[in-house]
Order: structure tokens, then sequence, then C-alpha cells
């Protein structure tokens, strides 16, 4: 029976990148509902929010564009609290500003260290995880947008409202700085080889393409979002007074979506999962642009559809690179995550006029939408066809000596061998695991005395396990062959720890 529980220190580590992507995610979107509070005391415009969403994202791929190309090697557990904390710092720095170039400046340095946070955490995470237990891994850190939907914008709008804006922001460098001491505590997984080491693995348009998943995911949502809520206020589909409660009920969807990918992806492919939540996404786009549904109905579609998108997307691109690969790939991963994002922002004010928002959703801005939805599952069709052919690099699993001649006339052959302490074992093993599993051991056996020798259809009739084996410890394969079978049994210091049979 299959235990799906997560290891504590695995749980543990994704709810404190889980935290730091709600704080990242909370840098950005809680300007849009204060800014127009901020503008008045800096004498700009309530658009230049626009400005200061842009300057943090890109800078944040800027970052994480250095991130991708960096050869030293990077160790989370000190980068990535200490990036935390200087985030933290610059966002203080904002309450003390009195020009909004400084302002600029301010969430420009913030912007660039969030570059350095979520690549090297969600590398480590992700290589200490099961393969299966990975879509339940994503779908806690992207529940953190659902936190930032129903409590973070809420929270924070009031205090910035009812008492002062600087306030807001005195808080949110409160949480961060406090997110930064818990992930210095919790990132401490341990060393996984090539989890922290960079490679040289060449950029390709599939890799980019692998990497913009999570970016294509959550386009549609990122190009709608500012002008969904003047378009329901002045089609009367929506009150001043039901914004917040909006917000919140698509945050309680999103957690929904999210919880639900993760689920399924236990149970079939992240293409299949994608593909139903792009239909789903395309439905709710049609019900608002012809049938004018209530706001709550769309927008709770809407979220599902969305975060249901990321989970699969992401659960996806998390297949496609090897450990040695992993934190240079999740930095090019969010840094078109960002771009993207910035494109998304600066296409909105350009395909719509705020007086044409008036009735029907206006066709330049549903078609970029719908188009952009439909992006996404041709790329995971395109990804999901070449996983499937991909071949599987060798592991060097184990350390092996033979002894004597190879089978022939059926006299035995004794091999032995042993796996190194920190042995990879499969992907989504943890290293210094306390045993070999008992799947390796037939893998290996498989693979050492019967692919090599055997040109004809064989059959595991027999398998039988009688102690577990540890790292290191020295093993004696025997083997004997015979024209219908061969015949397999494992020793360590003379204790017979299996024996298996194939036969032809």
């Amino acid at each position: 029976m299959t235990n799906n529980r997560l290891p504590n220190s695995v749980q543990a580590a994704a709810y404190t990148v889980a935290s730091l992507q709600m704080c990242i995610a909370l840098q950005f979107m809680m300007i849009n509902p204060i800014f127009y509070i901020m503008a008045t005391d800096f004498e700009v415009p309530f658009d230049y929010a626009g400005y200061l969403n842009a300057i943090f994202t890109g800078f944040s791929a800027l970052s994480g564009l250095c991130l991708f190309w960096l050869r030293r090697p990077i160790r989370a557990r000190t980068t990535v609290p200490l990036a935390t904390l200087g985030m933290a710092v610059l966002t203080l720095t904002c309450i003390w500003v009195t020009d909004f170039w400084q302002l600029l400046v301010a969430r420009a340095g913030a912007g660039l260290l969030s570059g350095f946070i979520l690549a090297p955490a969600m590398a480590l995470l992700i290589n200490h995880c099961p393969p299966r237990q990975r879509g339940s891994v994503i779908a806690i850190i992207a529940s953190a947008f659902s936190v930032v939907t129903v409590l973070g914008l809420p929270s924070l709008s009031y205090v910035s409202i009812h008492m002062s804006w600087q306030m807001g922001f005195i808080i949110l460098a409160t949480i961060t700085a406090i997110t930064a001491v818990v992930a210095f505590q919790f990132l401490s997984l341990g060393p996984v080889r090539g989890s922290e080491t960079s490679s040289d693995e060449p950029l390709t348009f599939r890799t980019t393409l692998a990497a913009s998943l999570n970016g294509l995911a959550i386009l549609p949502a990122f190009i709608l979002m500012p002008i969904l809520v003047p378009h329901l206020l002045i089609n009367g589909l929506l009150s001043e007074n039901e914004v917040s409660s909006l917000f919140m009920a698509g945050g309680l969807a999103s957690y929904l979506g999210t919880k639900l990918s993760g689920k399924l992806c236990t149970y079939t492919t992240p293409l299949s999962i994608v593909t139903g939540f792009t239909l789903l996404l395309l439905a709710s786009l049609a019900s608002l642009a012809l049938f004018q549904v209530h706001a709550y109905v769309f927008y709770a579609l809407l979220s599902v559809a969305i975060y249901g998108r990321v989970v699969a997307g992401s659960t996806l691109s998390a297949q496609y690179p090897p450990n040695s690969y992993r934190i240079r790939f999740t930095a090019l991963q969010l840094t078109l995550t960002n771009l993207l994002s910035c494109l998304a922002f600066t296409a909105s004010p350009l395909l719509v006029n705020s007086q044409r928002l008036e009735g029907a959703l206006w066709p330049p801005i549903f078609t970029a939408v719908a188009v952009s939805t439909l992006i996404l599952p041709l790329a995971a069709t395109e990804i999901t066809r070449f996983l499937s052919k991909r071949v599987p690099t060798p592991r060097p699993m184990r350390q092996t000596t033979c002894h004597g001649a190879l089978l022939h006339k059926g006299e035995p052959d004794t091999l032995t061998l042993s796996f190194p302490a920190h042995c990879p074992f499969f992907t989504g093993h943890f290293p210094n695991h306390p045993v070999v599993p008992g799947v390796i051991l037939l893998d290996t056996i498989t693979e050492l005395c019967l692919m090599p020798k055997s040109n004809q259809p064989w059959t595991l009739t027999q398998a039988r396990f009688f102690s577990p084996v540890h790292p290191e410890q020295v093993l004696t394969v025997k083997q004997t062959r015979s024209e219908q079978a061969l015949h397999v049994i494992l020793f360590c210091h003379d204790q017979k720890i299996m024996t298996c049979r194939f036969d032809w």
C-alpha cells in the first residue's frame, strides 16, 4: 500500500516556500488596491501603479536571469533568508520616501532580491519530494495566492485605507522579516547531490517552453485583471462595496482549484488536467462576454480554472529538468513568469479604452485573453510528447566487481556490488535512505545479470526478500542460468538477502 503522506521535513519546507511565495505576491499585488491613496501623496496619476508593478516584476526577472547564468553553487538555506530579509528592509524604506522616483528605486531593489528567493527554495524542495507527490507540494505553494486574496489583500487594504498606506508597508515588512526567520529554520532538508550545483545543460527552445508553462498558465488572468473590476462596476455587475468580498470569494475558489488539481495529479496526467481547466476557463470567459453572468459566479470559475492550470503546468514542468539543473531551470521559470507578467500588465491598458468598457467585454481584450488561454495546452502537449520519448540517463547507483567468467553452460557467475551512502536511487528517494528499496535491488539484478545476456522475452516469476540492505554494505550476487530460467541469490556476509527467478 502506497503512503501518500509527505515527510514532515518536506511538508514544513513546502509551507515555508508557500510563505515566501505569499510575501512576494503581496509585494506587487497590494499596490493596486491602495495606490489611489498613495497617488495623492506622491502627486502622480492613479495608473502609475502599473509602473510600480512593472519595475518590481522586471527587476525580479533580471535577477532570475542572473541566477540562471550563474555557475557557482547556490546554498538555499543562507541565500533565501538573507534575500528575504533584504526585501523586508527595502519594503520598510518605502514609508520614508518622498518622491515617486525614490519609491521606484525601492521597489526595484525589492524586486531584484525577490528573484533570489523562490528559485533556490523551490529547487531544494522539489529535489527532495517524491515525484508522485510533487503535484501536492506545488498545490501547497500555489495556495499562497489564495491566502493573499482571502486574507492578505483585504487586511492590508483595510489597514491602508483606515489608518495609512505607510502602516500597510510596515505590516508587510514585518511579515517578510518573520518569513526570513522561518525560512532559515525550515529550509534545512539536507544536501542533495546536484540540487545546489550548476549545470552546463544548453538552453534550447524546448527548455524555454517547459520553463514558461507556469507563466503561460496564469497569463490570461494577468491580462484580464487590470480591467476586470472597472468592467464589472461600469456594467452594474458589481458594486464598490462588493469588491473586497469578490476577491475573498475568488481566493476561496482558487484554493479549491489548487487542491483539486494537486489531487488529480496523483491519478492522471498533467496534460489532461490542463486541458480540462482550460475548457473551464474558456467557458467562464464566454459566459462573461456573452451572457453577463453574476460576477461572483464568473470570478469563482475563473479562479478555479486559473489556479488549476498553474498547479498542473508547474507539475509538468517539474518533470523536465534533472536535479543538477533544477536551480537554473527554476530561475529561468520564474524569470519567464515575471517577463510574461510584465507583458500582460503592459498589454491590458493598450488593448482597452476605459470609455469602451461599457457593454460586452471589449473584443480586443477578450480575443487576447482567449488566445493566451489556448497557448498552454499546446505547450503542455509538446512537453508531454518530449518527456514520453526521453530516454533516462544512466544512474551511477552502485560499485560493481565481477569475479570469474561470464555465465555459460549453467556455470555460476559471482558479482560483488555495493550502493553508496548518498546514492540517488530513483528520483524522489531521499539521500541517506536507511535501506536500499527492494525495487532498486530488482532493477540492479535485471540490469547486471539479465539484460546483457538475454535476447528473448523473459518474465519475473519469483522474488522473495529476507532481510533489508543498507547503503555501503558489500553484497554478493550468485546466479545460475539454465535453458529455461535464470536463478539469482543475493547475499550479505553469507546471509541470504533476496532470491529471484526469471523464466524465458
